[in-house]
Order: C-alpha cells, then structure tokens, then sequence
C-alpha cells in the first residue's frame, strides 16, 4: 500500500505537512520526508497516514518536498485541525458540560460580578468619593479570578496601581472607556491607551481585558501569541503591533466577529466562547507539538 513516490499525510501531525515515502513499505515500516518536520522513520498505519496521491522522482511535488525546510518550528496548522482538536476533547462544542464547568462558567461570573462592582454608577461614585483602594483591590481580585493574565502581568499591574496618581488616572480613563458613550470606540480606547502608557502598564492583556468581560458580546480579549496563530489559520491578517494601537484591536475585533462565524456550528454565545476556543485548542496545540 505505501510505497515510494506516495505523498501521504499525518492524521493526528497535519501541522507536519505533506510527506513523501522515500522507500517502499518494508518489515511494516516506512521513511517518510515530511515538508515541515525532515525524515521520519514510522509504522505503516492507514490509521495514522493518509495517502493523498502518487508522484514521478522527476515532478515539480516530488522535487517541492525534497527540498523543504528540515524542520519549521511554530508551524500553524488550517483552522479546521483546531476544530477537530476542540472536539476532541468537547464533542458538543460549546454547550458541552466539561467545557462549560471547566472552561466557560467561572469566566462568565467573572464578567456578572464586573458588571456589578464597576456598574457605571457605582464606579462613579467610587471616583468621586476617592475609593481607589477599593477600585484597585476590586480590579486585581476580578482579574485574578479570570485567570487570564499570568502572575507576572498580575504583579506588574498591582505594583502600578499601588501609586494614588496612577489608580486615580486609571480609574477616570477606565470609566471614560467603559461608559463615554458619546465618543467613538477609537477615540475611548486612544484615550485609555494614553494613560495605561502614562502610567506604565500599555500591556495588549491590560488594554483589552475590561470591554471583553464587561461587554462579551462584542469585545475580544488579546493575548498576542495565541490571537496571532489563530488569525494564521484562517488567513486573517490582524495587522498585529506590539506597541497598543488601534488598528490591531479593530481588526482583533473583526476577527472575533470572523472566528464566531466560522464556529456557528459549535454554538458559540458570546467572545467568551472565541476567546476561550482559541486559549484551549492553542494549549491542546502546543502541547501535542
């Protein structure tokens, strides 16, 4: 069944590329080039190889894989793999219990309690009446709580906070971007990017933390590594910046919008569900690469 000139596929390894069997099946076994990852010395298992099509030594295919990378790190599998990854491990997509309880649930109180706790009037009230250390150990409990930030970010941020100039700014421009419905998104996003740099915290998790649990609904959450692989997989251009600014987060939020669609048939409810497909099947990624 496998023999040389074969150009075959890894079911449960597609990030390895297309792979041509170098020798013929021999003793159950088979050397296959992969694209992506060189020579691989494996069992001959329909199981675990697809075969896609049979090539001549002199094709521009045959001469395409012999000569490809040894190996590409970070290699971005299609979008699809990470489908299928998703649903490995949650068959229901995102109505399944496990993803829920282990997943979801504890996001979406975060999101309940934030609504709650920093609602337009109480916020207000906390400003005027100068509660700033309410407001900071409110903010680092939240953000605790969702798990979304590793305890670097979460020190570095507290630590910023701690100052009465930098929690009194914050708090102003973190109310301005939450509930100034009279500007444009851009114009309170600018205005709140202006003083987490001011204050020393212009950090991509900082920046896109409080619209995404205050308004799930629309806004993404953007940590850098995973987004930029997930918009990779789809051929989404994210136009992504390391220095915050507005044309990655529209275009962040435009990729939410895209990635919602592109998962209708796992019913997601909200960029809840985007986010936390693309923090687990990046995590699932990673750790099978």
């Amino acid at each position: 069944m496998f023999r040389s000139g074969t150009i075959v596929r890894h079911r449960v390894k597609p990030e390895w590329g297309e792979g041509l069997i170098l020798f013929d099946e021999e003793a159950g076994k088979v050397i296959i080039k992969f694209k992506y990852v060189g020579k691989k010395e494996m069992m001959a298992n329909p199981a675990f190889l697809e075969i896609i099509s049979r090539v001549k030594p002199d094709s521009p295919k045959h001469a395409e894989i012999l000569k490809s990378p040894k190996k590409r790190k970070n290699i971005v599998p299609p979008f699809e793999y990470f489908i299928g990854l998703f649903l490995q491990e949650f068959p229901k997509g995102f109505k399944d219990k496990g993803y829920r309880g282990s997943i979801r649930d504890y996001k979406v109180e975060v999101g309940r309690k934030f609504a709650i706790e920093f609602s337009k009037r109480k916020l207000d009230n906390l400003i005027a009446c100068k509660k700033y250390d309410e407001i900071r150990s409110t903010v680092l409990r939240l953000i605790k709580e969702s798990d979304l930030y590793a305890w670097q970010a979460q020190m570095q941020l507290s630590n910023v906070l701690k100052e009465k100039k930098s929690i009194a700014k914050f708090s102003t421009a973190l109310c301005n971007f939450l509930y100034n419905k009279k500007q444009k998104d851009q114009a309170r996003f600018n205005g709140f990017i202006s003083t987490l740099e001011e204050i020393g915290a212009d950090k991509w998790p900082i920046a896109t933390w409080f619209q995404f649990f205050r308004y799930p609904e629309k806004y993404p959450f953007l940590k850098p590594t995973e987004t930029k692989a997930i918009a990779e997989s789809i051929g989404f251009e994210l136009n992504y910046g390391p220095t915050i600014n507005w044309l990655t987060y529209s275009s962040t939020i435009d990729l939410y919008a895209t990635l919602k669609d592109r998962l209708a048939k796992l019913k997601p409810e909200d960029m809840i569900d985007v986010q936390s497909f693309i923090w687990a099947t990046y995590k699932m990624h990673t750790e099978k690469w």
